[in-house]
This record gives structure tokens, sequence and C-alpha cells, in this order.
């Protein structure tokens, strides 16, 4: 499959556009467009998010290869049966792999973007009350928070709520993504719970332990069956 950097340079070709007028688009420098066709480092959310509102980009094409190269398209498009105004709706959550671990974790080094999941602004709105920007999601693996969030389920959580606070929250420790139910305890310390009562609550201090709070849980759901 070919990388990032050649489907940017593919897509700025095929819209004839300068590095230059790309970049000023997607609110960023030509030299940093030029470094990601390059692939020199990772290209950040917020720009493949600006890249898809911008240009009507299939995120799907970015990251598994599965046309057509935009969403306006007639053919095989991401999301069919959708009316403009519907589509023009939607925003893309991207679903990264690995899976939060609801139990004894998952390594970070497997994370990447698998797809891109569409989902109404509306929608979003009336479950949690307004539209965050920084959105993702995964799919827990593990029975530690049964039965509250069950294996295989998907959640949404926020990159902006990152700072720890009583509540249900994406963490990695010790490079490994868990999905817990955390309390604020004194002198920076965390309490790590479990719905699953099988699972003893631990504790880790966020000054001296490997602990980061990626994101709380805004949204969780399963498939019935």
């Amino acid at each position: 499959m070919d990388g990032i950097g050649y489907k940017l340079k593919k897509i700025r070709k095929t819209l004839e556009l300068s590095q230059e007028n790309m970049a000023k688009a997607l609110g960023t420098t030509g030299r940093t467009l030029r470094d990601y066709e390059k692939e020199n480092f990772g290209v950040s959310y917020d720009f493949i998010n600006k890249l898809v509102e911008t240009y009507k980009v299939n995120p799907n094409w970015l990251f598994r290869n599965e046309f057509p190269i935009f969403l306006d398209e007639e053919s095989e498009g991401l999301i069919k049966n959708v009316s403009p105004e519907e589509k023009s709706n939607l925003v893309y959550i991207p679903k990264y792999n690995p899976r939060a671990a609801a139990g004894s974790g998952t390594e970070v080094s497997s994370e990447y973007v698998e797809y891109f999941i569409a989902v109404d602004q509306d929608w979003i709105r009336s479950i949690i009350g307004f539209l965050p920007k920084h959105l993702n999601a995964l799919e827990v693996e593990g029975d530690s928070m049964i039965p509250l969030i069950n294996n295989g389920d998907l959640i949404i959580f926020d990159l902006n709520k990152n700072q720890p606070n009583d509540g249900i929250y994406v963490l990695c420790i010790d490079d490994c993504v868990l999905v817990k139910r955390i309390q604020c305890q004194p002198n920076y310390k965390l309490k790590i719970i479990s719905e699953n009562k099988v699972y003893e609550p631990y504790e880790v201090d966020l000054k001296t332990d490997n602990v980061r709070v990626i994101g709380k849980v805004v949204w969780q759901g399963r498939e019935i069956g």
C-alpha cells in the first residue's frame, strides 16, 4: 500500500495545486507539507481532518486504500445513499488500533488509524452537548470493565479532556493503553478502578509513574447479537 506522503502528493496533483496553495488552504506551511509528502514525520490528526473537510477526501482511501479518492465521486463512495445535505453535516472520527485494553493492556507501539467513522454532528451534540474537535475511537479488549463496557465495545473519547478527574478515561500506563475508571487522590495520585470486581483497584503516581491520561470516554456502544 502506498504511504500517506504519496497519497497527499496524488491529491495535490489531481487538484492541480501547488504545495504552497494547498498548505495555505490546510492551515500549515509549504515546508510542513513537503515534509509530509516525503514522510519525514507523521501527519497530525488535525491536518487529516482538515484535508477531509476541505477537499472531501475519502479517509478510508488514505488509510485502507479503499476507493474512491474523493467522497463526492459517484462510484463506490465511503457513504452511500446519503444526500449532499446530510453528507455536509458529517464529521469523521479516526478509529485507532490498538484496542483500548479493559484488562491487562495493549502496547501503544501497534497504534495506527484503521479507518474513520462518519457520524452526524447533531447526533454527537445530542450525546455530549457539544461538538469537540478532538474525538477518537477505540475498540475495547478485555473483561475488567464488565458490565459497563464489554469486550469488543467501541468507545469514543475526547483528547481535549486529558486532565484527570473522576470518570472513565483512556490511559497509557507503562506503554500500555487501558480504559478504566479513575478517582483523583491527594498528592497527584490516581486510583485505577475496574467495574469487574475480580480486578482489585490500585494507585498510580502521576509524578513518578509512567502514566499519561489520553482522553475521557464520552460514548460507548456495542454490537447486538
